[in-house]
Order: C-alpha cells, then structure tokens, then sequence
C-alpha cells in the first residue's frame, strides 16, 4: 500500500456532477485553492441522467402562464451560450451541441396551445411556428408544430469540458469521515488504491446530489433540507431511428421529452423522458417500457419502432426541498457556516447554483487568493474518470419490441 496522503487546501469541493465541477472551475479561475472529491465517475448519476436540454423556461409555460420557473432562468441561457462559443469562462467550446433548437407539437386541444403561444410573449425563447412540408421526416404529420430556440447540449461532453482544466484538482476517492471545526472542515477519505487521505479546508463544498443529505447528515447540519422527485428514463435504439429533439405537449402536460445521440457502434438512442420518467417512476422495468412504447406510437405514429430495443434505469432527482414537494423554481444554495450545499434543480441552472456558492464561499474565506493566481497542482493522486452515457454503461439490459408488453394506457400490465 502507499504512503498516506495529506491535502491542506481553502474549498473541498464534495461531488463531481456538473454543479461541483463548474464550481470548481469558477474557483480556480478566481485564484482560490480548492480541490474535488468524486468517489465514482465524473458526471454520473444526475448530471448524467439529464436530456440535454438547455430550457430557457418555456416548458413550465405549458399552463399559458409564465411561472416562476419559467422565468428564473433567464440570464443563465445567454451564458450557456457564451461558454459553448468559447467567449466567456469556463470555456466549454469542446462540448458537443446537439442541436440548435428543438420542437414542440401537440396530442392536446387548440388552446392549450393557443396558451402556450400567449405565454411565450415574455419568454425569452419565442416558438416559430413550422409548416408540416418543412418539418423533420419524423414531424411531418405532427400537430401544431414550432421550432423553439433552446439549444440541446451531450451532458458527457460538457462534464468532459469542464472538467479537462481541472482534473488534476480532482481526486477519486470516497468520503470516509467528515469532521467540522471551528476553523473549517477535516475529511478523510480513500482512494482506489486504498490509500488514506486527509483533507483539510477552510470551506466544505457539498454537490453530491442525493448524496448531500447524508453529507450534511455526517456535518451536524439539518438532513431535512432534500426532497428526491423518482424518475425512471426511457432509452430507445436502433439503427433506423431519425434524431429526434423536443417535446409532445397535451394541455400542461409534457407526455414524452425525446433527446438523441449516437451510441459508440454508431446507433440511434433516444433518451425518453417527461411524463411517462414520473409515471416508470411507480411501475416496473417491463410496465415502463410497455409505457413507453404506446406513447411514443401515440406521440411519433409516423416512426417505425418495431426493429427497436428498449431499455430504462432509475433516475432520482435531488432538489432542495419545497414546502409542497414540487419542485423548485430555481437552483437551492444552502450556506450553514463554513458548509455550502448545492441543488442546481435543472441542468441549465449549474451556472447559476455555482455563482452563488463561489460569492458564499469568497464570503465566507474574506481573504481569498488574488484572482489570476494558479493553485499548485495535485500530485499523485488519480482523477475521477468520466462517465459513460447512461446507454454505454456495461449492466445496460435491451429488449426486442416484440419482447414488450403493449396496450398500457391506464396501470401498466406485468411482462
């Protein structure tokens, strides 16, 4: 076994999603010391799990009325914009974008979408109405269809982007032991190689997504801060399938979000969520799919899913908890002394949630290094990896459509 190792720095960062990362980044471009702890893969679980879609807040206009969640996105879209360009930090311009824009069409009535349209009038992202004969192959016998400005990014290739700069501020290792002081925070952990490691900091960083109430739990901070929203994803491939982005709306309800990518032999995967991830969420693997393969016949009836195969995960939401249990408007940034914990809520919002851990943080430090100074790196230490996408992971399981158990519109029938 190695010797021990021991880390004296200003900011642990804990998690390695996009949150933990973009802080990260936002530190040292700032010129403050700081390191991240990751005990599995760089962009895993939640970053991971996530479409892709940049939202500019039209979605939660669905109803005809801009809502809070609709509106509190905001600035964060240009950003996003910005750093994909490689104009402003951090620079994401290896990133994939997958799409410009995407579409919405409707199953609903007429006013739904007539709302819908209303609504927009304050929304950032204006629809443009699209004609059927110019419409995507998949799209031409949609219902009122629109384009929307709203750009669909790989969360792999962004996790990769923000995290090239930085890996070797990134250990990969597992929390062991977590004390607060009245100084700061001591932390032990063990690498891959078994090897303990000592972490010291003035300010703990907790992005770990379910992960963080356990954080908290182990710093003596309230643990009732998270609620989790279950979710089960839906993956669709086959070499025949047309790249589909965008979302089948009935009223206020988005019935399937549809985002795709090509897996690593080259193959179509559409990643599936929207109403039928929250309603898998109750059902089994074979209830989901058999879910999954009627909406989308009722959402896309003109794509030929039969040469297709199907799988689904489980995919958790971490938020900050509301006194409703829906979901938050905006991101959750919990500062409780010298811990912070961040909830970006949506992909779109980790700018955002990062910014404002970075101000408490700097807060919190009073004299943090002069921004521009590079911290010495880590030595010795082994990065985290990056997460596969969710379809390349090696316990994936695929059925045969023919393998499916259809006709599920109300409770879904058993395999």
């Amino acid at each position: 076994m190695r010797d021990d190792a021991r880390v004296r720095t200003r900011v642990v960062v804990i998690g390695g999603g996009i949150a933990g990362l973009w802080t990260l980044r936002e530190l040292v471009v700032r010129g403050v010391d700081a390191v991240l702890i990751e005990r599995a893969a760089l962009g895993g679980a939640q970053t991971g799990w996530s479409q892709g879609i940049l939202h500019s807040g039209l979605k939660y206009a669905l109803d005809g009325r801009a809502s809070r969640s609709s509106t509190a996105i905001g600035d964060v879209v240009d950003r996003w914009r910005a750093c994909l360009q490689g104009t402003a930090e951090p620079d994401l311009s290896a990133a994939t974008v997958l799409s410009q824009e995407h579409y919405l069409w409707r199953t609903g009535a007429l006013s739904s979408w007539a709302g819908l349209m209303g609504a927009s009038l304050v929304m950032r992202a204006k629809p443009r109405r699209v004609a059927n004969a110019e419409a995507p192959q998949p799209l031409r016998d949609a219902a009122g269809l629109a384009a929307v400005p709203e750009l669909v990014v790989s969360p792999t290739s962004v996790v990769a982007a923000l995290a090239e700069p930085v890996l070797d501020r990134a250990i990969h290792g597992e929390v062991t032991d977590l004390v607060r002081t009245h100084a700061g925070v001591r932390i032990g952990a063990r690498d891959t190689a078994s090897r303990d490691i000592e972490l010291e900091g003035d300010v703990v960083v907790f992005s770990a997504g379910s992960g963080n109430a356990a954080l908290r739990r182990a710093a003596g901070l309230d643990d009732d801060t998270q609620q989790i929203r279950p979710l089960r994803m839906v993956l669709v491939r086959g070499q025949a399938l047309p790249m589909v982005y965008g979302h089948c709306v009935d009223g206020a309800r988005t019935r399937v979000t549809i985002t795709s990518e090509r897996d690593s032999a080259g193959h179509v995967v559409w990643q599936v969520g929207g109403e039928v991830a929250e309603r898998g969420a109750a059902l089994t693997e074979a209830e989901t799919l058999a879910l999954a393969f009627d909406e989308l016949g009722a959402c896309l009836p003109a794509v030929d899913l039969s040469g297709a195969a199907w799988s689904t995960y489980e995919a958790p939401r971490a938020e900050g908890r509301t006194r409703d249990g829906r979901r938050p408007p905006s991101e959750v940034v919990h500062v409780d002394d010298r811990a912070v914990t961040i909830w970006p809520t949506k992909l779109v919002l980790a700018p955002r949630a990062a910014s404002a851990a970075v101000e408490a943080i700097l807060s919190i430090l009073g004299d943090a290094a002069v921004p521009g100074v590079a911290p010495a790196p880590l030595m010795g230490l082994e990065p985290p990896p990056i997460s596969p996408a969710p379809w390349e992971h090696p316990d994936v399981r695929w059925r045969a459509t023919s393998a499916l158990a259809r006709g599920v519109t109300g409770p879904a029938r058993a395999e």
